[in-house]
């Protein structure tokens, strides 16, 4: 099927970029990579793996005859505080990631470890949490991609371990999201689909996240391919002063007025 990676390959293809002109809001890839590696038509996103495990989800646009990195790659390039001349190799083994370096202007490589120096490894810094496989929504059954199913029970198995370390029940409808880089510098936060679909049908508008102690913030909503918090969603990150690896559980107090209680669990925690 056009679009659809092949299957994973013996050895990875590689290619490099030079960050030049305006790469801060878009990364095209080349031509030859797509058309050897991906049938010619690439994908609607590309999972991008650092050395130290942090996933992007980054989307991917057609722009004339070209296929470019955009959207999510504007915090991608502020996280990594990327410079004009620097290199990004990237490897891709037709799994969907692509795994990347870093070379500064010295052409040394850079550490890409997570910038904030967390003094732990997480195994829940997840790529979406997502219940479903909205990725693969381009997809038939036939062609979604064979490493999907253990995707699937990777994330069950993280959930379950975030349930066994926190102790947290509930009679209400809850979801858990692992906090990505893109959810902590950025302006947004992306539901599980298959939940926020079950649940909020009626598409709204407004969401408000209370936490146990009383704090409440409203927030925008908006519904559209994922269901997505936002407006607000930036000043909820900073004020309960969340992390990448931190885990937010959002327990669904009021289906009409979009209300949760969100528990936060910190990293250290999970990793302890």
């Amino acid at each position: 099927m056009a679009g659809m990676p092949k299957k994973k390959r013996n050895s990875p293809a590689m290619f490099f970029k030079v960050l030049f002109n305006d790469f801060e809001k878009k990364l095209c890839l080349p031509k030859s990579f797509v058309s050897t590696n991906l049938n010619g038509v690439a994908p609607k996103k590309f999972t991008l793996r650092s050395s130290s495990g942090i996933l992007w989800n980054i989307s991917v646009e057609k722009v004339g005859d070209d296929f470019v990195l955009c959207h999510e790659w504007e915090t991608f390039v502020k996280y990594h505080v990327l410079e004009s001349e620097e290199i990004i190799v990237f490897s891709y083994n037709g799994n969907g990631e692509l795994n990347f370096k870093i070379f500064g202007k010295d052409r040394c490589r850079r550490d890409t470890q997570d910038p904030q120096h967390l003094p732990f490894s997480s195994p829940y810094l997840a790529d979406d949490d997502s219940d479903d496989d909205s990725d693969y929504s381009y997809c038939t059954k036939q062609d979604r991609p064979s490493h999907m199913l253990s995707r699937v029970l990777e994330t069950q198995e993280r959930k379950r371990k975030v349930l066994e370390k926190t102790g947290f029940t509930s009679d209400n409808p809850f979801c858990i999201v692992t906090m990505q880089p893109t959810y902590v510098l950025g302006t947004f936060m992306t539901l599980p689909n298959a939940f926020a679909k079950n649940y909020f049908k009626h598409a709204p508008t407004e969401a408000i996240l209370r936490v146990p102690n009383g704090g409440a913030w409203l927030v925008g909503y908006a519904v559209g391919k994922q269901h997505v918090l936002r407006g607000g969603w930036r000043a909820f990150v900073l004020e309960n002063q969340l992390k990448i690896y931190d885990v937010c559980i959002f327990e669904l107090l009021d289906k009409k007025t979009t209300e949760f209680k969100v528990h936060i669990v910190r990293g250290p925690r999970l990793a302890a």
